[in-house]
């Protein structure tokens, strides 16, 4: 058996990726809640990681729980919860990293994954590797689906506070660039104009929180 702590931080590691739990079937639950737990338990399988980490996948990537994978710390995910699932393997006498999500994207698409081409995670959680939330994105595209950074202080993605004007100015990052979208009195109105502007340059992968 887990020594409790481990099996906490296991219990928060699947809390953190919105999976359901035993519990959420409950007769006090709500139908919309045991709906979800429901085909959730049903369809995927939990894969344990180091670290008290989980990754999600469908039953159908069952197979990937034989291999042994550990939680991988990457800086890049700051925002989206820093690990992913990662595991040493060996290709023409040389290791080599192999990347859950990528492994899983490679067989929805039926072929290898260039290098440069990036496998994003749809909600922003790089644990949970079930097949509807992969895509297969550049990384402009990767890029847009950032969630807001930690250190936003108004609460509203591309919303910040200008202390010279006393306004707050929504901004959105496009290829590369700043454009400014203007400047408020209202951080909500402030973030009205990001989500419009979001939805026009970043389509698909669009991320408003």
């Amino acid at each position: 058996h887990l020594p409790q702590c481990h099996r906490a931080r296991r219990h928060q590691a699947r809390w953190r990726l919105g999976v359901p739990r035993r519990h959420d079937l409950r007769p006090e639950s709500s139908p919309e809640i045991k709906a979800k737990a429901q085909i959730m338990l049903i369809d995927t399988i939990s894969i344990k990681l180091s670290k008290g980490q989980i990754a999600i996948v469908d039953k159908r990537d069952a197979d990937l729980e034989e291999l042994n994978w550990y939680a991988a710390y990457f800086p890049k995910y700051a925002n989206k919860g820093n690990y992913i699932a990662r595991r040493m393997d060996t290709a023409d006498g040389k290791q080599v990293n192999r990347q859950m999500h990528r492994v899983i994207l490679e067989r929805m698409l039926g072929r290898k994954l260039e290098r440069h081409e990036i496998c994003d995670h749809i909600n922003g959680n790089p644990l949970d590797n079930r097949r509807s939330n992969l895509r297969l994105a550049t990384y402009a595209q990767n890029s847009r689906n950032a969630a807001k950074n930690k250190r936003n202080t108004t609460g509203y993605k591309g919303v910040t506070w200008n202390k010279r004007t006393q306004k707050y100015c929504a901004q959105i990052q496009v290829d590369g660039k700043r454009i400014y979208l203007g400047s408020f009195d209202d951080p909500a109105i402030a973030y009205e104009s990001y989500v419009t502007a979001a939805k026009t340059y970043h389509g698909e992968y669009a991320r408003l929180i």
